[in-house]
């Protein structure tokens, strides 16, 4: 048989078989030949980097935590009342607006000249919503780096101008004394004279607007109305009892 026509007889042998196995085909067990699976060589020793460990947490440095914001709130109203209330030094992230309407009770005389719900505080001329409890959710979280927040204020029905302020009983006792020092002796600020004509001692006493100035204070202190008016009567009546006639 020449070499031609083996080649063809061998082709035509191949191209009777199968290309590829069938579903059903079935290797003889005693002719196949097992396959020695693959396993990957061993790492070198440790296998992985150590994990990183994890410090526990610690305490900031004595003085690298924030300073909390602090900011002027001015509270004007241009009519009924016409008035100009600065309150310095305050945190926005924690002053409350019902603590702003109750600044401005104090400010115009207390309850007895304007209820607490007749007072509206105003931001771009709109009032404050009431689910907005805080100056800086107010501002919607926008305070920035902002040293002066202005907020408008309206009184429903208006009411009369503040009274012309008066420094308190405190503020009055911490500077007509001064903090002595090792080796300096205290010294008192003579205070300043009456007046002509203006009301002293015990005609001040007589005014209700004392009355009502010190119910305000009270109120601003306790944060309770009810509980004001009582220790006004108490004070009030007291004093009168005192300075009576026997």
């Amino acid at each position: 048989m020449g070499d031609l026509a083996f080649a063809k007889q061998f082709l035509n042998t191949l191209d009777a078989k199968p290309t590829k196995y069938q579903a059903d085909h079935v290797f003889d067990p005693k002719t196949f030949q097992l396959r020695v699976p693959y396993t990957l060589p061993k790492l070198s020793t440790p296998p992985h980097p150590s994990p990183p460990k994890t410090s526990p947490a610690t305490a900031p440095a004595p003085g690298s935590e924030a300073a909390a914001p602090s900011a002027s709130i001015i509270l004007k109203s241009a009519r009924n009342p016409n008035m100009t209330l600065t309150l310095p030094s305050l945190n926005p992230t924690t002053i409350t607006i019902q603590s702003l309407k109750e600044q401005v009770q104090s400010y115009l005389g207390g309850p007895s000249v304007v209820g607490i719900d007749k007072i509206k505080i105003l931001l771009n001329k709109k009032p404050v919503p009431p689910s907005r409890r805080t100056v800086v959710e107010a501002l919607d979280d926008k305070l920035g780096t902002a040293k002066e927040i202005e907020f408008g204020v309206m009184i429903m029905g208006g009411a009369p101008d503040p009274p012309p302020q008066q420094p308190s009983a405190t503020a009055t006792r911490q500077a007509a004394e001064i903090t002595p020092m090792e080796g300096v002796e205290a010294t008192k600020v003579s205070s300043e004279p009456v007046q002509p004509g203006a009301a002293s001692g015990a005609a001040v006493l007589e005014t209700p607007a004392f009355w009502d100035d010190l119910q305000g204070f009270l109120e601003q202190r306790i944060r309770d109305q009810s509980e004001a008016q009582t220790l006004r009567g108490v004070f009030e009546k007291a004093w009168r009892s005192s300075t009576s006639a026997p």
